[in-house]
């Protein structure tokens, strides 16, 4: 499972940006540019803010940190040069954003990553429904629930 290092500064698009990766990479997610995380992850994916909000630390500590970089944002990015970098920009689908951590994942490596696979919907697995009603052994298969609460007498 790839290491991916989330850099946002804004905590419901650190919640969101989890939620979509957590299921197929490993995701460290922070909310400025650090100092010695760097070197464990596969993968960088920053927002521009971050650089707004960082203190006084730009763009050079993450482009030495020889690692893919996912950037999302519209400022102009110089990168490193020999390391795969794909930019994104606002708004992120979920499958853009997979799409793309599997591209860094595959230019920075020899190995391919399989593309993300589409979740497939739940109405296929449900079994087609007669118009008749059937009784029997399937009015068995149903247990009402009832509580019945007696209230004691106002005496």
């Amino acid at each position: 499972m790839a290491k991916v290092l989330v850099i946002e500064p804004d905590k419901m698009l650190r919640h969101a940006l989890g939620v979509a990766l957590f299921s197929e990479f490993e995701v460290q997610i922070v909310s400025q540019i650090p100092d010695s995380v760097l070197s464990g992850v596969d993968v960088i994916l920053i927002d521009e803010a971050a650089l707004d909000e960082g203190e006084g630390k730009s763009t050079g500590s993450i482009l030495g940190a020889q690692r893919p970089l996912l950037w999302i944002g519209d400022r102009a990015l110089r990168q490193a040069p020999g390391e795969p970098c794909i930019r994104l920009s606002w708004p992120v689908t979920k499958e853009a954003l997979r799409q793309a951590l599997a591209d860094c994942l595959s230019a920075g490596s020899e190995e391919k990553i399989a593309p993300p696979v589409a979740a497939k919907s739940k109405k296929e697995h449900l079994p087609a429904r007669s118009g008749k009603k059937e009784t029997g052994a399937e009015d068995d298969r149903f247990i009402e629930l009832v509580d019945v609460v007696e209230e004691p007498n106002p005496s």
